[in-house]
């Protein structure tokens, strides 16, 4: 390949920062902006994507394949759908113009796929990135220990969560309420729900009997031990105490016969011209070796074996189309095929959201439940006419996480703007990136305090770990609730949480950082005339800063009025009303196929 060399760095870390400047200062290499291309070519992509994944899905119907993680499109629980992205970018790269290309990934299998797309096109393509080195890697490659893992954890978990087991018996009927753990908590101060709140409160005042299915996702040891502990009269019941060692038995059997048959794709699988099928090979056997199939074929037997040992009135959870909930809808429609299974979507919709986006005729394929109850119209409207969700599915409900009522006062200015809070959400890659960005956008800046929030289920410490560039900025950590953080903040600096929606709602200027995800996770993608402002480089910060300052009290007034209506509009409060009509919904039994 002739001409200047470029690089595409498609993950921060200082290893790759330190190879990224040795090769400008040694080839005189470009960089080209990852953000600008996603952005680019990130609408194409997702609808072929989703196209893909739907055609996969409609092509594939049995349990097995169901219950897979990645089959949801969800890019937050695989890798899948960002590498073959990225392989679509080089190619299209390399296309526009043939010259030394070097990519700088940790991805084993981003490298895998970029090699196999390399030899089906003419291209070279020199490998420098290794594959599995760690012990414990290669043993999950090549044997199934974590399979093996997985049971004497389950075993463990379930022989102490037996206590927890809901008591037979059909005489009375009972409401099932899903959370997953960490997102829910017990504590000294008892259960707290960190998706249905306000529903709990409404269900114990009326006297009506419910309890609380429960998916712990860490701590599993620790955190039943507590649920056996904790004082309090509703029922929280995890997934190992509905199972019974036949059902162990028969996860290890299936499990491992999945591991050794190891499902192959035959067929190319194309996505904007590129055969990702290396890529979805991968996730498969992903699928396998960490024991993940493990996971979700148990939660599919505990939710059957409850909605048959208990009469349970219908389910409610929360709905994000991922592959575990369709395990639990399953397996509760295994049991009774009368009972009524109601998602209410909990969080805001971003263009990254692809598992709540539907082929044409997906719907008709893949398990959904009877009713989906959206945080308002706003979203009632997309799922519809962007997530091609049956209108007659999906009702506008209300926000048990975000909905409140709020002060009728309008919000008061901060004329300084010197307080920043900086919020993270989607995980220690995005923690890096915007640690990366922040540091260099106020490293001497000036007197800004800085406050980094992150999220409550990845630990701060590891970014910092990986940036040392941040030993630049004095910043502290929240340690506080969101409101107190709210209440201190005179700017909020965000990359994919729905805070920024909380905050514009509260009158507080929030600023995008576009750091390069590779679909764009920014709930307030499609405002504009509002208080929030986007900013691709650290350099812009400081310019936006000034450019928000410079609004008239009047124009900053009106756009602080209509992001309030539009949040009031999109998080509806959790009334009685709403509580009751979502109820109604769920008592409505009705012959499911």
């Amino acid at each position: 390949m002739r001409g200047p060399a470029r690089i595409l760095r498609l993950q921060y870390s200082e290893e790759l920062d330190q190879v990224r400047q040795e090769l400008c200062a040694t080839t005189g290499a470009s960089e080209v902006s990852r953000q600008a291309l996603c952005r680019m070519h990130e609408a194409e992509f997702r609808r072929a994507f989703v196209d893909l994944m739907a055609s996969l899905n409609e092509q594939h119907r049995a349990l097995t394949w169901t219950l897979m993680p990645f089959t949801s499109k969800n890019p937050l629980t695989s890798d899948l759908c960002r590498n073959a992205f990225y392989t679509v970018l080089i190619a299209r790269l390399l296309a526009q113009q043939p010259q030394t290309l070097w990519v700088l990934t940790h991805s084993t299998a981003l490298a895998s796929q970029v090699v196999a797309w390399g030899a089906a096109n003419g291209v070279t393509v020199v490998r420098g990135v290794g594959g599995a080195s760690t012990p414990w890697r290669v043993l999950k490659r090549c044997s199934p220990a974590a399979i093996v893992l997985a049971c004497i954890r389950t075993v463990l978990a379930a022989a102490l969560a037996r206590a927890l087991r809901p008591g037979g018996g059909r005489e009375r009927s009972v409401l099932v309420v899903m959370t997953t753990m960490p997102q829910s908590s017990v504590g000294p101060a008892g259960y707290r729900d960190a998706y249905f709140a306000p529903l709990t409160a409404h269900l114990a005042r009326s006297g009506e009997r419910a309890m609380t299915f429960a998916l712990v996702f860490s701590r599993t040891i620790a955190t039943i031990w507590r649920l056996r502990r904790a004082e309090g009269t509703h029922p929280v019941v995890p997934v190992e105490a509905c199972l019974t060692v036949s059902d162990i038995a028969k996860c290890v059997a299936l499990s491992l016969r999945q591991w050794a048959t190891r499902r192959r794709l035959d067929s190319p699988a194309v996505v904007c011209g590129v055969d990702v099928r290396p890529l979805l090979q991968s996730a498969i056997d992903d699928t396998y070796q960490s024991g993940g199939f493990f996971r979700h074929y148990a939660a599919y037997l505990a939710a059957r074996n409850l909605t048959a040992r208990c009469a349970v009135t219908g389910w409610i959870y929360p709905f994000e189309n991922r592959a575990l909930e369709r395990a639990v809808l399953l397996g509760a429609r295994d049991a009774d095929r009368h009972t009524r299974l109601i998602g209410c979507q909990n969080a805001a919709l971003t263009p990254s959201h692809l598992n709540f986006m539907l082929g044409r005729s997906e719907a008709a394929a893949v398990p959904l439940p009877d009713a989906i109850f959206t945080t308002g119209d706003p979203v009632r409207e997309w799922l519809v006419a962007h997530g091609n969700f049956p209108s007659g599915l999906v009702r506008v409900g209300c926000a048990f996480r975000q909905g409140q009522a709020r002060d009728a006062a309008e919000p008061v200015r901060s004329h300084t703007l010197r307080r920043v809070l900086v919020v993270l959400a989607s995980g220690i890659e995005e923690y890096v990136e915007m640690l990366a960005f922040v540091a260099d956008a106020f490293c001497g800046s000036g007197p800004e305090e800085l406050r980094f929030r992150p999220h409550p289920e990845f630990p701060f410490a590891v970014a910092e770990r990986l940036v040392p560039a941040s030993r630049g900025i004095r910043y502290d950590v929240s340690t506080g609730s969101l409101q107190d953080d709210l209440r201190w903040a005179d700017v909020v600096v965000y990359a994919s949480s729905t805070v920024s929606m909380e905050a514009v709602a509260r009158g507080i200027p929030v600023i995008h950082a576009d750091v390069g995800h590779a679909l764009n996770a920014d709930p307030l993608a499609d405002r504009t005339g509002g208080l929030r402002w986007a900013v691709a480089r650290p350099a812009d910060v400081l310019p936006c800063l000034r450019a928000i300052n410079s609004l008239s009290d009047a124009e900053y007034r009106q756009r602080a009025l209509a992001d309030r209506d539009y949040v009031d509009r999109y998080f509806l409060v959790p009334d009685e009303d709403r509580i009751r009509t979502l109820l109604e919904a769920v008592r409505c039994r009705t012959s499911q196929p």
